[in-house]
């Protein structure tokens, strides 16, 4: 449901409902990039591309997508429709499996599909969780959580050296 009126004390939907709020964090939809919604037929009309389990668009073979561009079915029909979160964690698998699939269409050969997983520290201010999930969408074979500072202090020490590691080359860390 969209939001029509935000004051210091409600927030008010353009249904007419009223919801008393002290504190209110609007997040606005996420949109893909313009040039997809652009190009006719390309994408949906948020400006997602629509993409088989390889990462190959439905309908056009020579175009891939992935990452955030990659327009997933949301995972739980809702009022307000979400989804679950990209990492770049899921980018680099995704991005891996296109590799593969486009160069299977070159040479030949057999094309991959992926089924993503998830690894990643969310930083908390003072702490950090970390979270992995598998498969991504459900329904997962498994889920784990941890909470502490000790993922805050990892997640500061491996940014830098996964970072550099890609700059170098190096990309079997994922």
């Amino acid at each position: 449901m969209a939001v029509s009126k935000i004051t210091g004390s409600s927030v008010e939907l353009a249904d007419g409902q009223v919801f008393e709020s002290r504190y209110s964090l609007i997040i606005p939809p996420l949109a893909g990039a313009p040039v997809v919604t652009a190009s006719p037929g390309l994408g949906n009309p948020k400006g997602f591309v629509p993409a088989d389990d390889g990462y190959r668009h439905t309908e056009f073979d020579n175009v891939y997508a992935v990452g955030v561009m990659v327009a997933y079915p949301p995972v739980d029909q809702t009022p307000v429709p979400v989804n679950f979160p990209k990492t770049g964690h899921m980018t680099v698998q995704m991005a891996k499996a296109a590799a593969r699939n486009i160069a299977a269409d070159i040479r030949g050969g057999d094309r991959v599909a992926r089924s993503l997983s998830v690894r990643c520290v969310m930083d908390l201010g003072d702490r950090a969780a970390y979270m992995t999930a598998w498969p991504v969408r459900p329904p997962r074979n498994r889920v784990r959580m941890s909470v502490g500072r000790r993922w805050l202090w990892a997640k500061r020490a491996y940014a830098p050296y996964f970072l550099q590691q890609m700059k170098r080359g190096h990309t079997r860390l994922l």
